[in-house]
């Protein structure tokens, strides 16, 4: 790799230009972060566990961007990586180093909870990654047809837990690069 001192200076500023552009990028998708955490709390708060649940694994998402975004900025990312990463669901939690998925059976009532886990980084945590949306979304049945709506499905355990977790890897990860004075990995161990 190149030292800046041995790059053109128009070359410096272009490259000067995009880093500032990719911390905009970075700041911008950690705000939305912290607004989907606190949409979700306000569902919460009116009784609206499932929806609150969805918002909170959306704004772990969001964090997982944020991440992808580090990562291409500290040049641990190539452009074609970063941009396949960045809009792809599969690796954003990994980035975060959280989960969201629904476990067990619905009990009698139809209620799944949702747990927020640690992530590994193998292809079954990977393919259960956006399971928490099926509970928090969408209306399931019973083996009678009888439907089972999100708000039966989503406890409000699950939601708070959820929104927890959420609210403190936001807090981890902006105090992290508060204290490297960087952002992402590289940022967190410099």
């Amino acid at each position: 790799m190149r030292s800046m001192a041995d790059i053109p200076k128009e070359e410096r500023g272009a490259i000067y230009s995009r880093k500032m552009r990719l911390l905009d990028l970075y700041g911008a998708c950690m705000d939305n972060a912290g607004k989907l955490i606190d949409e979700a709390k306000i569902l919460s708060q009116h009784n609206a566990f499932a929806r609150a649940a969805f918002l909170a694994g959306c704004g772990l998402e969001e964090m997982g961007k944020a991440q992808i975004v580090a990562s291409f900025y500290n040049d641990d990312l190539s452009e074609n990586e970063f941009k396949k990463s960045y809009r792809g669901h599969p690796v954003k939690p990994v980035q975060t180093g959280t989960a969201a998925e629904p476990h067990g059976m619905p009990d009698r009532d139809g209620a799944m909870g949702i747990d927020a886990l640690p992530m590994q980084v193998d292809q079954d945590q990977r393919n259960r990654l956006g399971e928490f949306r099926e509970p928090a979304l969408y209306v399931e049945f019973d083996g009678d047809f009888k439907p089972i709506p999100p708000e039966k499905r989503v406890t409000r355990k699950a939601a708070e837990t959820l929104i927890a977790k959420a609210f403190r890897t936001r807090r981890h990860i902006l105090e992290l690069d508060a204290m490297t004075e960087g952002i992402g990995a590289k940022g967190d161990f410099k």
